[in-house]
């Protein structure tokens, strides 16, 4: 079967299955939220790792949805512009968030992804637990990573963030900055260790009804862990809401 064929397939399975899923969510429940975005990266970096070969570029586009109750669906794909799909992917996560009553200003999320590599016909899965505190200073976050199949191994990732105002009156957007560090423990056949330090700067711009959000990064790898060189990397988003 041709890449075209694999990927239209794909991307067929995955519309039918959404809208079953809207068509189930509708009749349920009437506010479901639906958003999308589209992204361009320069180069396609996963907890550390540059995943396409001669760091080329990617288009990876995302559909959510979400439901007052704290249940979210979402679909990612990456589309690598090198001409080798090996790598392109399809993913799906399902997620619950709550507040906790344990920790006052604490949210947490428990959910599930389900990787998926059409051209190849791989797939791995990986169920995941975040603790977060969004209205606390430079709003910190811990996520663990559980991979229990392909991936065989645990990831754990703690970051944070902060928007930084440049001119409110002047209409100019606040510049949110981030860091955060990855462990792994081997997953994926990493060498056990700290596998990346990230840093992040971005601003979101409202075009009518999108929100374009154009971005810097830079990547460190301890130990050439995760890659042999740290890097650089751009992105540019466009997201909307149905």
């Amino acid at each position: 079967m041709s890449r075209k064929r694999k990927w239209m397939k794909a991307v067929g399975a995955a519309a039918m299955a959404l809208t079953v899923l809207a068509m189930s969510a509708g009749a349920a429940r009437a506010e479901a939220d639906v958003s999308g975005s589209v992204a361009w990266v320069s180069k396609y970096i996963w907890r550390g790792q540059d995943l396409l070969a001669d760091n080329e570029p990617a288009i990876q586009p995302s559909l959510d949805f979400s439901w007052s109750s704290g249940w979210a669906f979402n679909m990612w794909m990456s589309y690598g512009l090198d001409g080798d799909s090996e790598l392109d992917e399809l993913d799906y996560t399902l997620s619950y968030s709550a507040s906790s009553k344990l920790m006052p200003g604490a949210e947490w999320t428990v959910g599930h992804i389900y990787y998926t590599f059409p051209s190849i016909a791989d797939e791995s899965q990986e169920s995941f637990v975040t603790l977060e505190w969004p209205d606390a200073f430079l709003s910190p976050s811990m996520t663990v990573y559980s991979d229990w199949d392909a991936g065989d191994g645990v990831y754990a990732y703690a970051g944070i963030s902060r928007d930084i105002p440049i001119g409110g009156e002047a209409g100019i957007p606040a510049l949110s900055l981030s860091a955060g560090l990855g462990y792994s423990d081997g997953q994926w056949g990493l060498e056990p260790g700290v596998s990346n330090i990230d840093i992040g700067a971005s601003m979101s711009f409202q075009a009518g009804d999108f929100e374009i959000v154009p971005s810097l990064n830079y990547v460190i790898t301890p130990g050439d862990r995760a890659n042999t060189e740290n890097e650089f990397w751009a992105g540019v988003g466009i997201g909307f809401s149905f």
